[in-house]
């Protein structure tokens, strides 16, 4: 039998409640595991669940106005049937097909068994991803505060992709600060980080970087990465960026870079400079300008190689500020820190939506292997 009842449509709802999406708790998410397709479930997009839950969560995303995201969450919200619980399937992978499906959830029709699996959970979802399928779970409380998992399979990260697959073992803690950072990314791939592979033979990356260079190669690295990317200084016209490359061996990382440069300034009338650090050393290419305020530079420093975009971004990155990611890895974005490096850039790259809902996004990996399973949390508090 079909369920009804009543349900407000998110696109009525107006006010606080709606103006604060999600604050995750990466606590209660490991209660709440991301089901695992049966056989029972149709190939395709799926979404199943609480009616009310998906209004709360389409009130908090129809915010983002004058993105694609904004208007399809209202026109999801429009397509809302009055009834308790919802379900919809869509043969292919578009979310246009899926809002036409929307109807009220028939527990004992054709997505039976995805209704079976919900349990009590809020919403369930699978969406195609080559010949298999993301599948996800969410809980949204009366606050708008949502908890989501999600389950990719491992043919989701091919080629340079293959460098956000997680490994079993953690990458440990954070290299780089995370003072006034706006995305701080650390991870260990599945298989360490191979850059020649990614690299066609006699490609243009190879020639203009000599990206097959010994730096790269598994004695030197110890399969590890992370970057951050800063605030603009005061003035500045671009953020700050730094890469940190995990290392087995200071000296040897020293001497694979320096050995890097000499191939560098083989292939291009370029000379580096010395850089140092306190007492970590390095260099900088103050001539390499291909991007506006590109001048790298990089240390050695205690367990990784790190690079800025210019020696300011190193000297932010080894600030010695609390990291603001977890040992385990994973991505920190404040997005509460968007208006003000908006607003401190010259000329800013992306428009920002005029409404924010969110102050922090927290992504974790949970474990890898065939499928990936990721955590992940948007913190409310961002506002307009």
């Amino acid at each position: 039998m079909t369920e009804q009842g009543p349900t407000a449509r998110a696109g009525r709802r107006r006010g606080p409640g709606g103006r604060a999406l999600v604050a995750l708790a990466l606590a209660a998410l490991a209660c709440s595991r991301a089901p695992e397709p049966a056989a029972g479930w149709p190939p395709g997009a799926v979404v199943a669940g609480r009616t009310r839950s998906l209004a709360r969560l389409l009130a908090g995303l129809a915010q983002l106005e004058g993105t694609p995201l904004g208007r399809e969450a209202r026109a999801w919200a429009e397509a809302l049937p009055e009834c308790e619980s919802i379900e919809a399937h869509a043969a292919t992978a578009s979310l246009a097909a899926l809002r036409a499906g929307l109807r009220c959830a028939d527990p004992a029709g054709p997505l039976a068994a995805v209704h079976r699996d919900r349990g009590e959970r809020d919403l369930v979802f699978a969406w195609p991803q080559g010949g298999a399928s993301a599948v996800g779970s969410a809980a949204v409380s009366a606050q708008g505060d949502l908890d989501l998992r999600l389950e990719l399979p491992g043919g989701a990260f091919g080629g340079a992709r293959a460098l956000l697959r997680p490994a079993s073992e953690a990458p440990g803690p954070a290299v780089l600060g995370g003072a006034d950072a706006l995305i701080h990314a650390r991870l260990r791939p599945e298989g360490g980080i191979d850059l020649p592979a990614l690299v066609a033979q006699g490609g243009q990356g190879d020639a203009l970087f000599a990206l097959k260079s010994r730096l790269f190669g598994a004695a030197v690295l110890d399969g590890t990465w992370e970057v951050a990317l800063y605030l603009p200084g005061e003035g500045a016209g671009l953020p700050r960026a730094a890469l940190a490359l995990g290392t087995r061996d200071r000296a040897v990382a020293a001497a694979a870079a320096a050995a890097f440069l000499d191939e560098v300034e083989a292939r291009w009338p370029l000379r580096r400079a010395p850089f140092a650090l306190g007492a970590w050393e390095g260099a900088c290419l103050p001539e390499l300008r291909l991007l506006p305020g590109l001048a790298p530079c990089f240390v050695a420093a205690e367990r990784a190689l790190v690079v800025g975009w210019n020696a300011e971004s190193v000297r932010k990155a080894l600030d010695g500020s609390a990291a603001g990611i977890s040992p385990a890895g994973g991505v920190v974005a404040e997005l509460a820190r968007l208006p003000q490096a908006d607003a401190r850039l010259a000329a800013p790259a992306l428009p920002l939506p005029r409404g924010w809902p969110w102050r922090r996004l927290v992504a974790e990996p949970v474990r890898g292997g065939d499928r990936v399973e990721v955590r992940m949390a948007l913190v409310a508090g961002g506002g307009a």
